[in-house]
């Protein structure tokens, strides 16, 4: 009969593999962290989104509420619990004048927490901070609900923090999430220890991308595919149907992390009707704000992306007069994901206090 510690033992391992498959296909035992080896410290706890964890070697903690719940945040209105991945190390002795604030983390339009997993992983390795990385309503294991708009979201993390007991943070988001945390930057700025943008900018744009948006969500929500046992089967089906609108295998990848299996049948885990109905009204553009946040603002933006043009510097300075800009080379809208060792390099000084130095240009 296994031991208890056998059993959570092969728990925390199989969280592993799931969260950094191709690690132990190609290595094996031997690519995982040594704390694998250590009785398995990456060990996931589960927990509600109101609850605190508790003192123990976990590393990652998990909460999902799959109830389409509406709760009432500190300010009065309506929030949901948003899922939530946190990474923590408790065997790291810190005084209560070296720990900082922990960190936040939202994802962009039909992404999810999973995006970044590893990268989350590595800033908190770096900066022994917690990271706590979410999903935004209608996204992910968050719930679904009717209303999708910046303020909204704002909320959302506004109430995630009163539940952890969390009074000040710094706030990471790429693309929609950084508008969400400009927003909460924006009304609630002193819950902010420090805010950075990946690649989106508070003024209007029409890119070329953006243009695209509404064309994928209303041909996913008209994808047509018969209940599959295997979800690769199923994906490879809405891939050759998104193929029209979504040439770029990349971006249709990305859309089809979406797609999951559930009970049998296939579904899409976004809220496309709310999404369809609320983008263009709400989501691809930013609110009108006349408060500004003072605090220390990044934006960091790719070289090949048109979604943080250089010419706005100024305009984005009347919301956020200390903001400073970083552009990684090379990188496109997913700058995290095209370039995560440069995005690293850059965000981890940051975050610990330090000015960047960017690397010297190869000869």
């Amino acid at each position: 009969m296994a031991s208890t510690l056998q059993i959570n033992l092969f728990k925390c391992f199989s969280t592993y593999a799931l969260n950094e498959p191709t690690t132990i296909l190609r290595l094996g035992m031997k690519g995982c962290p040594r704390s694998i080896h250590k009785f398995m410290s990456l060990l996931p706890v589960r927990h509600k989104p109101s609850s605190i964890p508790g003192p123990g070697p976990a590393l990652l903690s998990t909460s999902s509420d799959s109830q389409h719940q509406t709760i009432k945040d500190p300010g009065g209105q309506g929030a949901v619990k948003l899922a939530f991945s946190s990474y923590e190390d408790t065997r790291w002795s810190l005084s209560p004048s070296e720990q900082k604030a922990p960190v936040i983390i939202m994802h962009g339009l039909l992404g999810s927490r999973s995006n970044w997993n590893s990268l989350a992983k590595m800033i908190h390795r770096r900066t022994k901070r917690k990271i706590i990385t979410v999903d935004a309503r209608n996204h992910g294991e968050s719930p679904h609900t009717e209303e999708m708009t910046y303020e909204a979201m704002a909320r959302d993390v506004e109430c995630l923090m009163d539940d952890l007991g969390i009074n000040q943070a710094s706030l990471v988001g790429h693309s929609m999430g950084g508008r969400a945390m400009m927003a909460l930057a924006l009304t609630k700025p002193k819950l902010l220890e420090s805010l950075f943008v990946v690649d989106v900018s508070p003024l209007s744009q029409r890119t070329s991308t953006l243009l695209a948006i509404p064309k994928f969500l209303e041909t996913m929500q008209n994808i047509h595919i018969e209940n599959h046992n295997s979800l690769a089967l199923a994906r490879k089906e809405a891939d050759r149907q998104l193929a029209s609108v979504a040439p770029d295998p990349m971006i249709r990848s990305f859309l089809l992390t979406n797609l999951v299996i559930e009970d049998g049948a296939v579904r899409w885990r976004v809220n496309l009707n709310t999404l369809i109905r609320t983008f263009m009204p709400h989501l691809a553009s930013f609110p009108k704000f006349t408060s500004t946040f003072d605090g220390p603002t990044y934006f960091i933006g790719g070289t090949n992306s048109d979604y943080l043009r250089r010419e706005d510097h100024e305009g984005i300075r009347e919301l956020f007069p200390n903001a400073e800009f970083h552009y990684v080379e090379g990188a496109g809208h997913w700058v995290h994901s095209d370039k995560p060792q440069d995005f690293l390099d850059l965000i981890c000084p940051l975050l610990q206090g330090r000015s960047y130095i960017p690397p010297k240009p190869s000869h």
